[in-house]
């Protein structure tokens, strides 16, 4: 009987309630429809966006979360509704750390508007990139309601930065690091091995008679066989080692933590790998090497103008060596 009344009790409160006469009827039907019509809005804004938003109470629980979750996660926003936290196990591990560090300093607490960008792994295994964005949420009176998300996907957006940071860092050719990039980090190489006095070495190699395979085989031929010195040099050097292309058929490979015997001994196995190689446009080519290790009174440009020397000297000696200096 008492479930009876209750189900009537609700239903009575459902109703329409009658206008007393000292009530506008017509105005309190016309306050009801407007009030209609921003919620029929509100949900059709809602649940178009392209953003992934979640409104949080103030115990943590979901209150609402866009239709979009599902497009960007690949999960439907039923896991999350029931798991708050499910978020956590799709963020990629390695921003797992920095997302968790968000939560604890924003989620807690009714702060401002705070920002993070992370990578989450999509149902189908592809990596998102998300910025995200929490902002409490008060009432008219200043009363703190809890809290809300947006999550947007802006993978797109991060894979043109990337883009375009290898434009500006990479030889379009080779796909080695260009001049300016090289520099950048040979200036980072040189201020920490001053602060923690570690070695550093450089290595300054030429294609011999290069000039040769473009005038026999066409430049396209000779694009090719740089493509291909590139390839080898990459699985020769260390991963630590950085390659670039300094002009022309010259290269410099930056050896972190290398002293002159080990920067040497790397000359070496370099000059025989291209040595022992028959490439398919000009069968079998050399190289000269150039080798130098940081001294103490080294600059930037003494490291330079040295390895330079040491690289003349071998092709001035016969080529197809590796002469230290």
């Amino acid at each position: 009987m008492e479930q009876i009344k209750e189900i009537e009790e609700e239903n009575a409160l459902s109703q329409p309630k009658k206008c007393s006469p000292d009530v506008d009827c017509e105005d309190l039907r016309q306050r009801f429809e407007q009030l209609r019509l921003k919620e029929e809005l509100f949900k059709i804004m809602a649940e178009s966006s392209v953003d992934w938003d979640v409104w949080y109470a103030i115990d943590g629980e979901s209150i609402y979360i866009t239709p979009s979750c599902n497009d960007i996660t690949g999960y439907p926003r039923e896991l999350f509704y029931k798991d708050p936290d499910f978020i956590t196990t799709i963020v990629h591990p390695d921003d797992l750390e920095i997302f968790q560090e968000h939560r604890r300093l924003h989620y807690v607490k009714a702060t401002g508007p705070a920002e993070v960008t992370f990578r989450i792994l999509h149902k189908n295994g592809e990596v998102r990139w998300i910025w995200h964005q929490c902002q409490a949420v008060y009432s008219s009176d200043g009363t703190w309601m809890g809290r809300r998300t947006t999550n947007r996907d802006v993978t797109a957006l991060k894979q043109a930065e990337e883009q375009l940071q290898r434009l500006s860092t990479t030889d379009p050719l080779t796909g080695a690091y260009n001049r300016r990039m090289f520099m950048d980090l040979l200036s980072k190489e040189l201020q920490r091995a001053g602060r923690y006095g570690e070695p550093f070495s450089l290595l300054m190699f030429d294609i011999d008679h290069f000039k040769m395979v473009n005038d026999q085989y066409g430049h396209d031929a000779g694009d090719r066989v740089l493509q291909e010195v590139v390839r080898l040099s990459m699985e020769t050097i260390r991963q630590a080692d950085t390659l670039a292309r300094w002009g022309g058929e010259e290269f410099m490979v930056l050896l972190p933590r290398t002293d002159g015997d080990m920067a040497y001994t790397m000359g070496e196995r370099l000059r025989k790998c291209i040595a022992e190689h028959v490439f398919a446009d000009a069968d079998h080519l050399t190289v000269s090497v150039g080798v130098t290790s940081l001294g103490q009174v080294d600059t930037i440009d003494s490291l330079l103008k040295r390895v330079d020397e040491a690289l003349y000297t071998a092709k001035k000696s016969g080529r197809n060596l590796v002469v230290r200096a």
